[in-house]
């Protein structure tokens, strides 16, 4: 927003960029007492403009400076699952009523890595950290680094190429695959054995006037009362298993073993039921056997079902990989990391059902 991409004699500092799982959050990194390390939702990281262009609602975007000035670079803006449960990813493509899609700038591409958590999830099963954090459910096992790969060498072909990258791949309110997170959890609540975040506890954003010396990087913190109402945020949509259907999806999500989540509630022996479990995510897998769908009365059809063998699987996601392949979401290169991905997940979720392993 303050248009820093130039150097002392006009060169572009940055031909591009590629923020991670930042959201819409921006850092404290160049006001008065700004504290780098911090991200709390009364900080100057969390006024708008959210959108990279202007908004109906806010009369600049986070990019108008910079193109003013020149020197502007290109960016590719990739997110998890979590940062829109989180509730604010959505602001940079949306009004901040939340009422419709907005355009975004043309020099930035933004991508979302469906049913993923903060950072890549893998096998096996379980739900505590090395560092404590304990989950309701059993953490998200989708490893997005393929995604990440691509949206990398889209960056570089197209600032040293000129070869625009694929189109966004986000939640909309215009066609229907942007919906609210209580939406989703209503949606989610028949999927037995799977605890689900408790919607008044989720995380929020709330408006503040953040006091008249702003310009001058002077924030006034507002106290107890004097925030106003939450801006309102989307999540995906989600299929038949409760997987979201917006985003680059993996053969996790397209030829899928289980639902996977960008969001876990806490464990309830560290308290705070209900409450978000930041930054992590679930998976849970599909029953093995129509028995044991049966026994559970899991409405999602069972393994067995889906696939009469391990090798109806694989192909499959090799039908998969390469429609990801023809869309840019995967590089060519990595079909033989995706496939044994996959392969990792067969042997997890699957082995011994009783087909063919």
């Amino acid at each position: 927003a303050f248009g820093c991409n130039l150097d002392e004699a006009g060169r572009p500092a940055f031909d591009g960029l590629l923020p991670h799982v930042a959201g819409a959050r921006r850092g404290e990194f160049n006001h008065w007492q700004a504290q780098p390390s911090v991200q709390h939702v009364l900080g100057m990281g969390h006024l708008p403009p959210f959108a990279s262009a202007a908004v109906p609602d806010f009369p600049t975007g986070l990019f108008d400076r910079q193109r003013a000035l020149g020197g502007l670079p290109k960016v590719v803006s990739t997110n998890s699952s979590s940062e829109y449960w989180r509730i604010e990813s959505s602001l940079t493509h949306t009004d901040l009523a939340g009422l419709r899609d907005v355009p975004v700038d043309p020099n930035e591409r933004i991508y979302l890595f469906a049913g993923t958590q903060h950072g890549p999830g893998a096998p096996p099963l379980g739900s505590d950290t090395p560092y404590g954090a304990a989950g309701a459910n059993s953490f998200n096992t989708v490893d997005y680094s393929p995604l990440l790969r691509s949206a990398l060498v889209h960056l570089e072909r197209w600032v040293v190429a000129g070869i625009t990258p694929p189109p966004h791949a986000i939640p909309k309110l215009g066609n229907g695959t942007a919906i609210t997170r209580a939406t989703a959890l209503h949606a989610l609540g028949s999927i037995p054995g799977m605890a689900v975040l408790n919607a008044s506890h989720a995380p929020t954003l709330p408006r503040f006037n953040p006091g008249p010396d702003i310009a001058d990087g002077h924030l006034r913190v507002p106290g107890d009362g004097e925030t106003g109402p939450a801006y309102p945020g989307y999540v995906s949509a989600l299929d038949a298993d409760g997987n979201e259907v917006a985003g680059w999806r993996l053969p996790d999500l397209t030829v899928p073993l289980g639902t996977h989540t960008g969001w876990n509630p806490r464990a309830p022996h560290t308290g705070g039921v209900g409450q978000l479990l930041d930054m992590i995510g679930s998976t849970v897998p599909f029953p093995r056997t129509e028995a044991e769908r049966t026994a559970k009365r899991d409405p999602r059809p069972s393994i067995a079902a889906r696939y009469a063998s391990r090798e109806e699987y694989l192909e499959r996601v090799d039908r998969a990989i390469t429609r990801a392949v023809e869309s840019g979401w995967i590089l060519d290169e990595d079909r033989g990391l995706v496939t044994s991905l996959a392969e990792t997940r067969w042997e997890a979720f699957a082995s011994g059902y009783g087909a063919p392993a």
